[in-house]
């Protein structure tokens, strides 16, 4: 049985490389080297929240559900959800700061409030 094909996405700004099976989406490759992408949704494409531009490379084709929530504008950009988006070979994908998650703290203070009496 032959090897199937791999597919190297770099992540930019941040560096990080996966090596993927071709096919796995940009979201599944990010979650391989540990970059948490917002996905409300768990990955159905209904939230929007894992958006990223897909810099250079071959990606799937654009989904219908991307058309009806990205511009024109948008997409002759790149964008794409990382949820829906396969790599169909090596792929440079920006990810945007709005497309990590972000952990929820009640409050990330270390000094007591004052009081604004």
């Amino acid at each position: 049985m032959p090897d199937e094909p791999r597919c190297q996405i770099v992540f930019q700004p941040l560096g990080r490389r996966a090596q993927v099976a071709g096919g796995s989406t940009i979201l599944d490759a990010a979650r391989a080297v540990g970059l948490r992408l917002a996905s409300d949704c768990g990955g159905e494409g209904t939230c929007g929240r894992c958006r990223v531009a897909v810099l250079g490379g071959e990606a799937s084709p654009i989904e219908e559900l991307e058309r009806n929530l990205f511009s024109g504008k948008e997409l002759a950009a790149g964008s794409r959800l990382a949820c829906r988006a396969q790599a169909l070979g090596d792929l440079t994908v920006h990810v945007p700061e709005s497309s990590l998650w972000q952990e929820q703290a009640a409050c990330r203070c270390t000094a007591p409030a004052k009081s604004w009496r």
